[in-house]
C-alpha cells in the first residue's frame, strides 16, 4: 500500500503539477486483466470513455500490478499453449 501511495503522489506531482485530482482511480491487476484482455465492457468504457473527458479524473497503475499482469498473461498463454500441444497430439493419435 506505501508504494501505491508512493506512486500516486509521483502520478500528482509529474502529470498534475502537484494539483490532487477530485477523482483517483488505483487500478489492480483484476482491472488491469480486465481491460487488456477485454473482460468486461465496463472498465473498458471508464477508461477509454469516460477517464479522458474529465481532467479531473486520474488513474494509476502500481507497478506491482505492472509485474503481477505480466507474470499472468505468461502463464495464461503457457496455458494455452500446452493445450493446443496436447490437442494436436490427441488429433494425431486418433489418425
Amino acid at each position: 500500500m506505501d508504494k501505491t501511495i508512493r506512486t500516486i503522489r509521483q502520478e500528482i506531482g509529474k502529470d498534475r503539477e502537484g494539483v490532487i485530482p477530485t477523482l483517483t482511480l488505483v487500478i489492480d491487476t483484476n482491472i488491469l486483466a480486465d481491460y487488456a484482455w477485454d473482460r468486461d465492457s465496463g472498465v473498458i468504457y471508464l477508461v477509454e470513455e469516460i477517464a479522458p473527458g474529465h481532467p479531473e479524473f486520474l488513474i494509476v497503475v502500481p507497478q506491482i500490478c505492472n509485474v503481477e499482469f505480466k507474470l499472468i498473461t505468461k502463464e495464461e498463454v503457457n496455458t494455452w499453449k500446452n493445450l493446443q500441444q496436447e490437442t494436436i497430439r490427441k488429433i494425431k493419435g486418433l489418425e
